[in-house]
């Protein structure tokens, strides 16, 4: 077995937040009360109050209204972590790239800030992806690039 698949319990997935807080705590705050956190200045004031624009509270859960004007339930970082299990691992998993596990979840009317980055690592962790991938994009050697003086001479 490879060493870098020893690693692949260690960098798993996204992160838990450093206060326990998920990410749209303070915008939902500001939905719900309008208040904003009690360190905030100005500047982030604003920024709370430009993304709050963006978002929808409904009782206690949180959505964000896509560009389509559909609404997507905001997850914080364990419920992340599971919908990319379940999307790329589980019964109807697919075990696709990056990109389009993140679409997919987007399709499941899921969102959270760092959805791609976090879906792009997922698949670099995955066990099967990394032992059963086609290797078709990678060149047998490096490719190099020819000058020609005259493109287009008969």
């Amino acid at each position: 077995m490879p060493a870098h698949c020893m690693n692949i319990e260690e960098c798993m997935n996204v992160e838990v937040e450093a206060d326990g807080k998920p990410w749209y705590h303070d915008i939902k705050a500001y939905i719900k009360n309008s208040e904003y956190p009690p360190s905030a200045m100005d500047i982030e004031k604003k920024f709370i109050q430009c993304m709050a624009s963006q978002f929808f509270l409904s009782g206690e859960v949180l959505y964000k209204r896509n560009h389509d004007s559909t609404l997507l339930q905001c997850v914080d970082a364990p419920e992340a972590n599971y919908l990319m299990e379940e999307v790329h691992e589980g019964l109807l998993g697919a075990h696709t790239n990056g990109p389009l596990l993140a679409r997919k979840i987007l399709r499941a009317s899921f969102y959270w800030l760092t959805m791609e980055s976090n879906c792009i690592k997922h698949v670099r962790t995955c066990h099967h992806c990394q032992a059963y991938q086609d290797r078709k994009n990678a060149p047998p050697q490096p490719l190099h690039s020819l000058a020609t003086l005259w493109p287009f001479s008969a």
